[in-house]
């Protein structure tokens, strides 16, 4: 929801909008809010940087399973494989 409500107060505000560029970059969005926090500002960035990768793999390891348990054909393909294409997505 705070996701949101930035992404629908970026207009409002010039250096907002700048950031996140027409909902092109997120990043630039939350780096931008956190700019009047100066250097800490940044160490924030870097830390939910830090943090996606590590929220999104419990969802390509159940993409991987939930293939797996549709047929055995599935069963034969490395789950290394699933992770890429969940990846690519």
């Amino acid at each position: 929801m705070i996701g949101a409500a930035f992404a629908a107060a970026a207009p409002a505000v010039p250096s907002w909008e700048a950031g996140f560029d027409n909902g092109n970059n997120v990043g630039g969005l939350i780096q931008a809010i956190l700019s009047p926090a100066g250097g800490f500002g940044k160490f924030l960035t870097v830390v939910l940087a830090l943090f996606v990768p590590s929220t999104c793999a419990p969802t390509i390891y159940t993409f991987a399973s939930s293939f797996m348990t549709i047929h055995a054909w599935f069963a034969r393909v490395p789950r290394y494989v699933y992770a890429v294409i969940s990846e690519a997505m």
